[in-house]
């Protein structure tokens, strides 16, 4: 083997990935980017203080609101959200919102 000659990042990942058995929490981690990525082109700012992405398994995305009034917005705008997460290749089959405002506490 030659020292100049390097695999690509690309392809060493998935077997990696394989090896360890790691596919279902690397899909919910890149799930859970695409998402938060997509709910600031839905309300066109940054709502990560308020709305965040839990976890992503099997099609099943559970997420964290700050409050009742994000978790209505959230509800609204349910199905544009679904659509452009599976454009993105994360098909949802049903979204779960929690309100959870200890999670969005400003710690002292």
């Amino acid at each position: 083997m030659k020292k100049t000659e390097f695999s690509q990042l690309h392809e060493l990942l998935p077997k990696i990935v394989n090896q360890f058995n790691l596919g279902r929490q690397v899909t919910g981690s890149v799930a859970c980017h695409n998402f938060r990525k997509i709910i600031q082109s839905v309300w066109h700012e940054e709502v990560t203080g308020s709305v965040l992405p839990i976890s992503f398994v099997e099609g099943l995305l559970i997420v964290s609101v700050s409050d009742s009034g994000w978790a209505q917005q959230v509800q609204f705008k349910r199905s544009e959200i679904m659509k452009k997460m599976k454009e993105a290749n994360f098909v949802i089959k049903n979204m779960i919102i929690r309100v959870d405002p200890q999670r969005f506490a400003e710690s002292d």
